[in-house]
């Protein structure tokens, strides 16, 4: 049997993010897993590139430091043990440089197609390319569906 310890959940924020989130909490009460909540912070660059423009203390007193608290809160209420990790860079850069620490990657995806994604692939198209941990990509549209499919009631059948 599969084990999975550790869970990386990378989040912007967003649907697709809520149901990544959502999911990887699913999974971590199948397997008693911890969630490790990434959210790469990029702010607006400067002259100085390595110096960001506002501290992670004022970050995290920001509508983005609430979100990440009611991710927290929510893992809480479904008795998940989860902790929640700023960094500041390049996320595709940060996701794949501690991916080797965690047994899976959870992560929310938009489902871009065009030029715009032939111009910018997702950071998630990034992760999957190059991880070497298996990763999970939820659209925020199936997110909830999967949670149903995983749970079914009792079917009974014929054995033939």
């Amino acid at each position: 049997m599969v084990r999975l310890a550790r869970i990386l959940v990378p989040v912007d924020f967003s649907a697709p993010s809520d149901a990544a989130v959502a999911e990887a909490y699913f999974i971590a009460n199948r397997f008693d897993a911890t969630v490790d909540l990434m959210h790469v912070w990029r702010p607006t660059p400067t002259p100085e590139d390595d110096v960001p423009t506002t501290s992670l203390s004022s970050f995290a007193r920001s509508d983005v430091g609430h979100e990440m608290r009611k991710y927290l809160e929510l893992a809480e209420a479904e008795g998940v043990t989860a902790r929640g990790r700023l960094a500041y860079g390049d996320p595709e850069t940060l996701i794949l440089e501690c991916a080797d620490d965690y047994d899976l990657i959870v992560m929310g995806t938009r489902g871009r197609s065009g030029v715009s994604h032939v111009l910018r692939p997702s950071v998630a198209e990034h992760v999957v390319r190059r991880a070497a941990v298996p990763v999970l990509t939820i659209h925020a549209s199936t997110g909830d569906d999967l949670r149903e499919r995983a749970e079914p009631e009792a079917i009974s059948a014929p054995i033939v």
